[in-house]
């Protein structure tokens, strides 16, 4: 072959490129395939399912409570450290005042071994209801042991704002206060073989 055969050859082949070319896109522009031929492809392809973002976990929520009854919590807490008592206090915006006491002075085993913290713990809800910025009509007092092998739930006590405000005045006397409270004890223990 010769140069100028090799030239022509070329030249025929860049030639047909280029009509083969503009042809097809001729045929592309001008076609717009079907709308069961869009189906078929669309069905034909894959799906993407995306890929399922975690849910987000809530933060935890607490109960509403007032900031008034928080501010009491804060007072008896700072008066259960004046009477060098160890303990949380919870009041409640439905009226109660949950006092937790800590027993490391002394084993406690019965209400007996309790009553004096006891008592600084009713000391200690009637200061906090004085300043009236969260009314409460009942306390409730758990009483825990320190000293025991492990700290221990000993017992429960319950009274009415009222009985304590009369024996706080005098109007009824230690006594009568210990048969109006309510002492209950946790129940007991399967003891281990």
């Amino acid at each position: 072959m010769t140069k100028k055969q090799l030239g022509i050859l070329v030249f025929l082949a860049v030639a047909n490129a280029l009509v083969l070319g503009s042809l097809g896109m001729l045929a592309l522009g001008n076609h717009q395939p079907s709308a069961e031929a869009l189906m078929a492809t669309l069905v034909v392809l894959p799906t993407a399912t995306p890929t399922p973002s975690p849910t987000p976990t809530p933060p935890p929520t607490l109960p509403p409570v007032s900031v008034d009854c928080l501010v009491c919590q804060r007072e008896a807490g700072a008066a259960m450290h004046a009477r060098r008592m160890v303990g949380a206090v919870h009041v409640t915006s439905d009226g109660r005042f949950e006092l937790t006491w800590l027993s490391r002075d002394r084993p406690i085993n019965n209400f007996e071994d309790a009553l004096e913290g006891v008592t600084r713990a009713f000391l200690v809800a009637l200061q906090t209801r004085d300043e009236e910025r969260c009314p409460f009509d009942q306390v409730q007092i758990q009483v825990w042991d320190e000293r025991a092998e492990q700290r221990t739930f000993r017992l429960g006590v319950s009274a009415s704002v009222a009985d304590l405000l009369a024996w706080r005045s005098g109007a009824i006397g230690d006594q009568q206060l210990i048969e109006r409270l309510e002492v209950f004890y946790p129940p007991p223990q399967p003891t281990a073989r």
